[in-house]
C-alpha cells in the first residue's frame, strides 16, 4: 500500500480487491502484483518441468496467484487466510488447476 498510512487497514485492503487497477501512492496494484506473482510461477514452472514446486509469499499475493486459477477467491478469502496458510495448486494435462488447502488448525495445537 506504498507510504501511506490508511485509517483502516482491512477497508485499505478491501479497496484494492475491488479496484485491481487500484493503486495507492508509491503502491502497486493488484493486478501489477499478481502479474508480477504468475510470470515467476511460469518462470519456475518453465524451469523446473515435472517437478513439484514449493513457493512461500505473503497473504495477499498468495490469494492474487490463486485468484488467476479460481476467480472465487476474493477479499473475504484473503481475510480469512490463516498465519501461517498452506495451499497447493494442481494442474492437469489440460492446464486446469485444482486448488486445495493443506493446512490444519490442529498444527498448532502440536507445535
Amino acid at each position: 500500500m506504498g507510504n501511506s498510512t490508511p485509517v483502516d487497514f482491512f477497508e485499505a485492503v478491501e479497496a484494492t480487491w475491488q479496484n485491481p487497477s487500484f493503486a495507492y501512492p508509491v503502491g502497486e496494484s493488484n493486478a501489477a502484483a499478481q502479474q508480477r506473482g504468475l510470470a515467476v510461477l511460469r518462470r519456475l514452472h518453465e524451469q523446473y518441468v515435472k517437478e513439484h514446486l514449493v513457493l512461500s509469499t505473503h497473504g495477499n499475493l498468495m490469494a492474487l496467484i490463486l485468484q488467476h486459477f479460481d476467480p472465487s477467491v476474493d477479499f473475504l478469502f484473503w481475510r480469512s487466510l490463516t498465519m501461517p496458510d498452506i495451499y497447493t495448486v494442481n494442474l492437469d494435462l489440460a492446464g486446469e488447476a485444482v486448488l486445495s488447502r493443506l493446512w490444519q488448525e490442529s498444527w498448532c495445537d502440536e507445535l
